[in-house]
């Protein structure tokens, strides 16, 4: 990933109200951590970190990612949905310029369906488009699929490393 941090890209996230959640969301996990987090930041502060276990080409099912993002205390430091829309509205270059991955994952608001199952919400370029879209977190989550987070420390005592 390029360092970008001269790139003075500023997003402004209201948390003062939760955020919308799709009708298939009944239940959402940890509505606490909804309406926490920086009101303001640089885009270019948004870290992408991977699990050791996604590093090299191998993958993790999501719920393991899950997990250690709750054992190691990270997940208040992991952006949610209403980054999500934020970061929507700067659209697909400004996406790629600051992540050049394709998907990025907001773990604050995992939600649970009728079923009981777990859904995460990322941020996805499909073609010109930059979608949230909800991935079921039994999926295996390989090298392309990180966490967004702003303030955690990435290293290997952790378990998380940033993205290359």
């Amino acid at each position: 990933m390029v360092n970008l941090t001269y790139d003075r890209t500023i997003i402004r996230v209201n948390r003062s109200a939760r955020p919308l959640f799709p009708d298939q969301i009944i239940r959402i996990m940890h509505p606490e951590l909804q309406t926490s987090g920086s009101r303001r930041y640089y885009l270019g502060d948004v870290q992408c970190l991977l699990d050791q276990g996604q590093i090299g080409g191998n993958v993790l099912p999501g719920w393991a990612i899950y997990r250690h993002l709750i054992k190691v205390e990270y997940l208040p430091m992991c952006l949610g949905l209403n980054d999500g829309v934020e970061i929507q509205r700067e659209g697909v270059p400004c996406f790629k310029r600051f992540f050049g991955v394709k998907a990025l994952f907001l773990w604050k608001s995992v939600g649970v369906n009728c079923y009981d199952h777990l859904f995460v919400p990322c941020l996805d370029v499909k073609g010109d488009r930059l979608l949230i879209r909800w991935y079921f977190v039994e999926n295996d989550f390989g090298v392309s699929y990180p966490a967004a987070c702003i303030g955690a420390q990435a290293t290997e005592d952790s378990g998380f490393l940033p993205c290359a």
